[in-house]
């Protein structure tokens, strides 16, 4: 997992957005403004850039903090997977794994698929 400080550099084609831990987690899926491509760039809540966490190419869409030490990033290319992370940004394993199609698949969110499996797992 690559974490590299991008003070000066922008983010681009950004579509989620969570607090993490008091830290501001956003999923960024461009390249453009000097922007890291595939990834998760995190902040403090002074806005200062903590650097990112590296999705290996795949485009991360929303992003939940589970409150137990996890947090749940769903993605939107081919994988379609939900995936859990700890709140350094190490992979835990997937709640969902990748190839599965979604009853909401052109908007796949997370907060929705979440909401979806608590009505089962209650």
């Amino acid at each position: 997992m690559e974490r590299t400080n991008y003070y000066s550099r922008g983010m681009d084609n950004i579509k989620g957005m969570e607090v993490v831990n008091g830290r501001i987690w956003v999923t960024n899926a461009g390249s453009m403004n000097g922007a890291p491509g595939d990834t998760i760039i995190r902040f403090d809540t002074n806005g200062s850039n903590l650097g990112f966490i590296d999705t290996a190419g795949e485009s991360s869409f929303d992003i939940v903090d589970a409150g137990n030490g996890e947090v749940y990033i769903s993605y939107i290319n081919t994988a379609t997977k939900i995936e859990r992370r700890d709140y350094d940004g190490n992979i835990l394993g997937n709640i969902v794994n990748p190839g599965v199609k979604f009853l909401f698949s052109k908007w796949p969110s997370i907060r929705i698929t979440i909401r979806c499996m608590q009505l089962y797992l209650v």
